[in-house]
């Protein structure tokens, strides 16, 4: 039987905690606001209409939500498999 650890909010999950993990995405979230913030403020440095700076950051936002998984396979060097490729898997998260 897998055994089962409590989580922040009184519920049970079977991962374990891990800090490690935790602190590199707390790490990773607070940089990529810190350049939102850098890259705001050097567009008002050089007096960018403020409806052009909402218009590029929501687009970077954009972006970066809705191309993360491309971004993480690339930094990874990672590619899509099919189910040809790798069967196993294909059986192992079928939802039949």
């Amino acid at each position: 039987m897998a055994r089962t650890h409590l989580t922040a909010n009184g519920g049970r999950s079977r991962f374990a905690s891990d800090r490690g993990l935790v602190s590199r995405m707390f790490l990773v979230m607070f940089l990529l606001g810190l350049l939102y913030v850098v890259f705001v403020g050097a567009l008002l440095a050089v007096n960018v209409a403020w409806q052009l700076i909402v218009i590029v950051v929501g687009g970077f936002f954009f972006i970066q939500f809705f191309a993360s998984d491309r971004i993480a396979l690339f930094a990874m060097h990672g590619r899509v498999v099919t189910p040809e490729e790798a069967p196993q898997e294909t059986i192992l998260w079928s939802t039949k």
